[in-house]
């Protein structure tokens, strides 16, 4: 992976009490985690995701 790459999120939310770290087999360093929102969007002419 190139080291000149760099994406931006943005989440707005509220973690979850349960999250957990971990190291990949290449040694990438990962983060999961559960996020709760009270709002939904969904694209135009969608029903559903």
């Amino acid at each position: 992976m190139s080291s000149r790459c760099l994406n931006t999120i943005y989440i707005i939310g509220n973690v979850g009490s349960k999250f957990q770290t971990g190291k990949t087999k290449s040694n990438t360093t990962v983060f999961n985690f559960d996020i709760a929102t009270n709002r939904s969007w969904l694209p135009k002419n969608a029903t559903h995701l």
